[in-house]
């Protein structure tokens, strides 16, 4: 299922940085790609998290049996009525994203959207039909139920959450900040909150002796105060234009041309953990946030 911001492309890049040797736990995981590829490369269970009820309820009714509708497009009527369905309703996350234009929550194109590319011969919805979509949930839903991994509803930013017991890594990927996020289905997000999480995270004791969390964030860039490290990025073009948006800001230069660089950070507890080779004038940082 296409999922805003997905890593459908990096997934495999990523996990193979990752790299978990014991329990994982993944609180952002959107369209599964990353969490398949967990799943495959490290052969360890794995806590598979969400803060958007419906996301979880989906994929926990798949892996309770449930098998979503073939193909078809989605009405206008089907769409509408499916903002109506409880979070519990694996309907509702299924037509949320997998119908929706660009896979963002409930997201219904403008008329102008439509005839563009109606003419392209692209009309929005054949491109991620429902059929499509479920099909992909439940692949995907198998792989990781053959790992052992348990799907739950978290919000990471809430007071009382805490990592798993026995966790060893965790793998972050936030709504990237000045980007389309899904407010309208979980709410703002705190980026700052975030951050100062994901540090006092990577200060609990993991489960090997004398060892803490490791915890890694996708982002486009992080903050000056936050201990961190790049361990990976990979630049594409970039398709963000305008600058009422702000969006713009995200795109980079590389040879003349405008790029946008993802990038994987590795979050430590303070700046003294950081090695030395993770302090170099490339890694990734952004002032004044």
């Amino acid at each position: 299922m296409r999922y805003l911001g997905g890593k459908s492309r990096t997934a495999k890049q990523i996990a193979a940085i990752v790299s978990p040797t014991g329990l994982w736990w993944e609180p952002f995981c959107g369209g599964l790609s990353v969490s398949v590829a967990l799943a495959a490369i490290s052969r360890q269970a794995g806590v598979v998290s969400d803060a958007n009820l419906a996301v979880i309820s989906l994929y926990r009714s798949v892996q309770a049996g449930w098998v979503p509708p073939e193909g078809g497009t989605v009405t206008v009527e089907d769409w509408h009525a499916a903002k109506l369905l409880p979070d519990t309703d694996p309907r509702k996350a299924l037509i949320g994203i997998g119908g929706s234009y660009g896979a963002i929550w409930f997201r219904w194109p403008t008329v102008e959207k439509r005839v563009e590319w109606h003419k392209k011969q692209r009309y929005w919805n054949s491109i991620d039909p429902i059929g499509a979509a479920g099909r992909s949930v439940v692949a995907k839903v198998a792989d990781l139920t053959a790992a052992r991994c348990a799907f739950e509803h978290i919000d990471f930013l809430a007071p009382d959450t805490a990592p798993p017991a026995g966790t060893e890594v965790i793998y972050c990927d936030p709504p990237y900040e000045g980007t389309t996020g899904y407010e309208d289905a979980t709410g703002p997000f705190d980026h700052v909150a975030f951050w100062r999480r994901c540090i006092a995270f990577s200060a609990l004791q993991g489960p090997a002796p004398g060892a803490t969390i490791r915890v890694y964030v996708s982002e486009y860039a992080c903050p000056q105060w936050v201990p961190h490290e790049q361990v990976w990025s990979r630049s594409s073009g970039c398709m963000i234009t305008g600058t009422g948006s702000g969006l713009d800001k995200r795109c980079d230069s590389l040879e003349g041309k405008k790029v946008r660089t993802e990038r994987l950070f590795r979050v430590y507890p303070s700046f003294a953990d950081v090695p030395v080779s993770g302090k170099g004038p490339d890694n990734g940082t952004v002032s004044g946030r």
